[in-house]
């Protein structure tokens, strides 16, 4: 999964939700937060730019209104 532009995420809504997206690194530090506001129910995508961030392992967070997914994702240059 590494990444060096950007970071594709897909995912399947059981409901629709507000997301909220957070990108932390190794230390927990938040570097990026972005708000997807209200998704219907069913399949998504969308693209993180990645670019900008500096090498290394960072932490996804995707916050519903009822859930909460994590993943690990790398990004090289």
């Amino acid at each position: 999964n590494p990444s060096n532009e950007y970071l594709t995420v897909n995912f399947d809504l059981k409901e629709s939700s507000q997301l909220k997206v957070r990108i932390h690194d190794l230390q927990g530090k938040l570097v990026c937060e972005e708000n997807k506001g209200g998704l219907s129910k069913g399949k998504h995508q969308f693209n993180i730019e990645t670019s900008k961030l500096k090498t290394g392992l960072y932490l996804l967070e995707i916050n519903g209104d009822s859930f909460t997914i994590k993943n690990n994702f790398v990004v090289t240059h």
